[in-house]
């Protein structure tokens, strides 16, 4: 959908098919194309690109019926889409691939002997991160890939400490990248692409989740119990103590920083129900951007150019997608919804803000998108 509220148009079809949860539907780089994981009624599951301009769908077939593809990931060129296939992400096994778009193939990384979760690719596309227990524990190992996306020689383990990683979220200019270890007290940690050892940047006994890089990748904001309920935390990634951001008897949760850095929004229940909130990274007093009527039901996303943000909320017994203006202090809705059976899963932006993207679930899941730039012309009339 539009993030200005356009033309709505659903590009894949419910009863016929749903998503596999893992695996949302991921942009391309030029918010040209969705690829997705599809899973049939009938039990069929394959991977589908689909070109939002000529509406032409590719449909990758080769997953066997009890095989799922998930943890999807673009190459920068486009050309490439590594992905992790197995029977379940959860499974003790499973084996990183790459799906090659030119050549309609696919031919696997890793040996299967191990598990794989969260592939991420280089800048340059010659690269792919990812973390596995191929050596015992979860870490993080790296492979070449050549022009034709074979790959070089065999993965190289980039860390040694038994990391325990699951997710990895990369910095913006790729040369960090932040986890959560698995373990009954979540902390942050820290490793430089460039060499060294991790290194732990929270340490308490409490639950230290939702990291979030700062623009200029100096500062993590994050969300802890550490003070016995959930509270908004800042802390610089070159050392020093955490700096807590809010002090509320309410639940302070999924902080993102603002495209500028300015400010740190994030959901509370200091109302009630859940608003969207923001407070100065430097700190402060917080104040409420979102209406008290009814409650935020996602992660909220920032517009780049930091002008409106974009939620999902309840709101008369309905779910549907919002956005909040920073200069008018205003809240439009965007989608309608109110007499539809069914509930929204997931809302995104695209890297470029032209369009949000969400899956519509009734017993199935649609995929609807609405374009920008049609109620952009619109409106300068």
């Amino acid at each position: 959908m539009s993030a200005l509220g356009g033309d709505i148009r659903k590009i894949i079809e419910a009863p016929s098919k749903l998503f596999w949860q893992p695996s949302q539907p991921l942009w391309a780089s030029n918010s040209k194309k969705i690829a997705c994981t599809i899973i049939e009624a009938s039990g069929q599951q394959y991977i589908e690109i689909i070109d939002l301009k000529s509406q032409d769908k590719r449909k990758f077939d080769f997953l066997k019926l009890v095989e799922l593809g998930f943890d999807i990931n673009w190459s920068p060129n486009e050309r490439f889409i590594a992905f992790v296939k197995g029977f379940h992400e959860d499974s003790p096994t499973n084996q990183l691939y790459i799906l090659d778009l030119t050549e309609n193939n696919s031919f696997p990384i890793t040996d299967g002997k191990s598990k794989v979760w969260s592939p991420s690719w280089s800048q340059d596309g010659r690269f792919i991160y990812f973390s596995s227990d191929k050596g015992g524990s979860m870490d993080i190992w790296l492979q070449r890939i050549d022009e034709d996306g074979t790959p070089i020689e065999t993965p190289q383990q980039i860390t040694t400490t038994g990391l325990e990683c699951r997710r990895i979220i990369f910095s913006r200019d790729q040369k960090k990248l932040l986890y959560t270890k698995k373990s009954e007290v979540k902390n942050i940690w820290t490793i430089s692409l460039e060499g060294g050892p991790p290194k732990q940047i929270t340490n308490q006994a409490g639950m230290d989740v939702c990291p979030s890089w700062s623009p200029d990748d100096s500062e993590i904001v994050f969300h802890s119990d550490r003070s016995g309920n959930n509270e908004i935390w800042a802390i610089l990634i070159n050392g020093g103590d955490a700096r807590q951001i809010t002090n509320n008897p309410a639940n302070d949760i999924i902080p993102q920083w603002s495209p500028d850095g300015r400010w740190i929004t994030f959901n509370s229940d200091r109302t009630g129900d859940y608003r969207i909130w923001k407070i100065p990274a430097a700190g402060g007093h917080g104040e409420p951007l979102t209406d008290v009527m009814g409650t935020i039901t996602s992660r909220h996303r920032w517009s780049p150019d930091g002008k409106k943000i974009y939620f999902t909320a309840i709101r008369n017994n309905a779910r549907n997608v919002w956005e909040f203006s920073i200069l008018s202090k205003t809240e439009r809705q965007l989608t309608n919804f109110n007499d539809k059976t069914g509930v929204i899963r997931h809302t995104a932006l695209t890297t470029d803000g032209k369009y949000i993207y969400f899956v519509w679930e009734e017993n199935f899941s649609d995929l609807w998108v609405m374009d920008v730039l049609k109620l952009i012309n619109k409106n300068s009339r």
